[in-house]
């Protein structure tokens, strides 16, 4: 007989640190396709260019991108500072905040929309205004 299950018990302990570590690859540059993915849903809602469920597809998909990013940044802030202090994925870095001003205008109820709204206000400023060295001052 093996002295191992022939299940392995799966619990928060044993997955933590590989859903880390799978975190902690997620590329910084994907705020740029969540920023793509929610603005082509918007404008496909507005002139009526894609059906409604190609438009709520498209803002789901960058939802669940803009989400993945928001783990990496909880889960594993050392990759994500990291990746921030490379020119070209920091540089990138900032459209994840306009990510989420355009994804909450998706968003039907009123107050959740206004929220997220202002959350993005709040994180692209701070993006833009906090980094010492983004050469930005802001006053």
């Amino acid at each position: 007989m093996s002295a191992h299950p022939a299940h392995p018990s799966f619990t928060v302990a044993t997955l933590w640190p590989a859903l880390q570590h799978r975190l902690s690859t997620v590329p910084l540059p994907l705020a740029g396709l969540t920023l793509g993915l929610a603005s082509l849903a918007q404008a496909g809602s507005q002139t009526g260019l894609f059906p409604a469920p190609v438009t709520a597809g498209l803002s789901v998909l960058a939802a669940a991108f803009w989400l993945l990013l928001l783990l990496k940044v909880l889960s594993a802030p050392r990759s994500y500072w990291q990746q921030l202090q490379e020119p070209l994925a920091g540089s990138v870095a900032p459209t994840a905040a306009m990510a989420l001003l355009v994804l909450s205008q998706s968003v039907t109820q009123p107050s959740i929309r206004l929220t997220l709204w202002y959350l993005g206000i709040v994180l692209h400023l701070g993006s833009v205004c906090w980094p010492p060295h983004s050469g930005y001052y802001c006053y």
